[in-house]
């Protein structure tokens, strides 16, 4: 009995999280929280404080600007890890996007992945078609096995311009995730230990 009792109370602390944690976020209103982000090509600039970008009173986030030629597209990235003793589950990543003209050929795209996979391998936020202007973006993970239980996952944006003057821009990101204990190995042991004993128990 007692041995029964033991091996449940390891088990429920191996299940203890805390809900829907804020782990990450940025309105990009200061250099340190644009350079978080890295831009994995250059056929495109970001800039940022643009007066375009004032949607909300704020004139906080970055717009996507030609370097030459037409049809250019940029991806920024920035790498999350969850906290030392704990693994990210549920993630969900938002932020704000703009389309233009085209039905919304120019867009913002947001997307959750495992570090070193394609921006699109995870869970990816759509856009409303034949519309102009700002609009949320929502990558929701929590049904994505391979994104469940990991220690660092990577957040992009993908930032696409088919036309000259046809500007994505970004701003407001936020990833929330449960924050999920990894046991010690003195508590996995503790638990192996309990589950041996108690078939060893049932063959007597």
């Amino acid at each position: 009995m007692k041995m029964k009792l033991l091996v449940l109370l390891v088990s429920m602390a191996l299940t203890v999280s805390a809900s829907a944690d804020i782990v990450y976020q940025n309105d990009f209103g200061t250099t340190a929280q644009r350079e978080e982000w890295t831009l994995s090509n250059e056929d495109m600039v970001v800039f940022y404080d643009a007066p375009s970008l004032d949607h909300d009173g704020d004139g906080l986030g970055g717009e996507g600007r030609f370097v030459d030629g037409y049809d250019d597209t940029c991806y920024l990235s920035v790498q999350l890890d969850a906290p030392a003793g704990y693994e990210f589950t549920n993630l969900v990543a938002t932020g704000q996007g703009y389309g233009d003209n085209k039905n919304w050929a120019s867009n913002t795209v947001l997307a959750l992945a495992l570090p070193g996979e394609a921006w699109s391998s995870g869970a990816t936020s759509t856009y409303p078609a034949n519309e102009n202007g700002w609009y949320w973006m929502t990558a929701d993970a929590t049904a994505v096995p391979e994104l469940q239980n990991v220690s660092s996952v990577t957040v992009w944006m993908r930032l696409r311009a088919p036309y000259t003057g046809y500007l994505p821009r970004f701003t407001n990101i936020q990833v929330t995730a449960d924050l999920v204990e990894v046991p010690e190995p003195a508590s996995m042991t503790l638990l192996a230990i309990g589950g041996l004993v108690g078939v060893l128990r049932r063959r007597k």
